[in-house]
C-alpha cells in the first residue's frame, strides 16, 4: 500500500465529507450549527477526516480482491455507509436523542455522502509501483 497517496486521497475524502456535511446541515436541519449540533469546529473537522482517511485505507486493502476502480471505490464507500452510519442509529432510535425524520435524512445522506467521498479519495490513490510508469499517470485510469 502507498502511504502517501492514502492521505492524500484520504484528505480528499475527507474535505468532501465535511463538506457534505456542512451541506447537510445547511439544507435538510435548517436552525442547527453546521458542525453538528455543539461539536466543536476542530474536533468535526478532524472527524471527517479521518473517516476519509480510513475509506481510502479499506479501498487499498480491497484492491488487490476486488480489483481497482470505481465500483469497488462505491463498495467500500458503501461498507463504511453500513458500519458507520446505518448501524448506531438502531440503537439510538429506542432512545430519544434526535428526531426521527432528522435521523432519517442523516441516513439517506450519508449512504450517498460517504460512496461518493471514497470515490473522490480513491482517484488519486495509486500504488507505488503504478507510480513508476509515466504513462500510467498521464493516459491511465486515475481509478487504477
Amino acid at each position: 500500500m502507498n502511504t502517501k497517496r492514502i492521505m492524500a486521497g484520504g484528505s480528499l475524502a475527507g474535505a468532501v465529507i465535511v463538506i457534505g456535511d456542512v451541506v447537510r446541515q445547511t439544507v435538510l436541519a435548517e436552525g442547527t450549527s453546521a458542525t453538528g449540533g455543539s461539536m466543536p469546529v476542530g474536533v468535526f473537522i478532524l472527524r471527517g477526516a479521518s473517516l476519509g482517511i480510513v475509506c481510502v485505507l479499506l479501498y487499498a486493502a480491497a484492491r488487490p480482491g476486488l480489483g481497482a476502480g470505481l465500483k469497488t471505490a462505491l463498495t467500500i464507500g458503501f461498507l463504511v455507509f453500513l458500519v458507520g452510519t446505518l448501524f448506531p442509529p438502531f440503537g439510538l432510535t429506542m432512545q430519544t436523542f434526535s428526531p426521527s425524520q432528522l435521523l432519517l435524512e442523516t441516513i439517506i445522506w450519508n449512504a450517498v455522502l460517504l460512496p461518493v467521498a471514497t470515490a473522490a479519495g480513491a482517484w488519486l490513490y495509486r500504488e507505488a509501483a503504478s507510480l513508476r510508469d509515466p504513462a500510467q499517470l498521464v493516459l491511465g485510469d486515475p481509478l487504477r
